[in-house]
């Protein structure tokens, strides 16, 4: 009995550490300017300081992008980085793009 209890524990840790990696991988570096310059913060879940302001993001995963705080309003889902989210114009009406629009992100 000891021996299955040990090896139940060992995998939930195993579990545990494998989603606390994941979420941590989801992160998105968000900059001012295109190609990844003026860095400005980074964040996975929550309203950016930054609000209306980037225009590139880096992320090695997929992430819910929103155009106001609280993710409220228009939102993407992207996956992966994007060095020009003027490129970037799913969701949105004709001529708009995620560039200088994203106030929130969540997972």
């Amino acid at each position: 009995m000891k021996k299955l209890t040990k090896i139940v524990v060992t995998a939930g840790l195993g579990v545990g550490l494998l989603m606390t990696s994941a979420q941590a991988a989801s992160a998105a570096q968000f900059y001012d300017d295109i190609n990844y310059g003026k860095y400005l913060e980074t964040l996975s879940n929550g309203n950016l300081t930054y609000s209306d302001k980037a225009s590139s993001i880096r992320n090695t995963g997929w992430a819910t992008y929103c155009e106001n705080n609280g993710c409220a309003g228009r939102t993407v889902r992207l996956n992966g980085s994007y060095n020009d989210l003027r490129a970037v114009n799913t969701g949105l009406n004709f001529g708009e793009t995620w560039s200088d629009r994203i106030s929130a992100v969540k997972p």
